[in-house]
C-alpha cells in the first residue's frame, strides 16, 4: 500500500483520480481493514 510506503495522502488522491480526498481516505481505510481480517484468519498464523 503506498500510504504504507510514505506516500502523501494528496499524492495518492491525484494517483486515484478522485475530486474529493474524503473518498481516498475511505478506500485507504477499507484496505486496511481487509488485510487486518484476511492476517487473522489465514491458515499460515495458526
Amino acid at each position: 500500500l503506498l500510504a504504507k510506503e510514505g506516500v502523501q495522502l494528496i499524492d495518492l488522491k491525484y494517483l486515484a483520480g478522485h475530486q474529493n480526498i474524503s473518498t481516498t481516505m475511505i478506500y485507504i481505510h477499507s484496505v486496511q481493514s481487509y488485510k487486518d481480517h484476511v492476517g487473522m484468519y489465514h491458515p499460515l498464523n495458526k
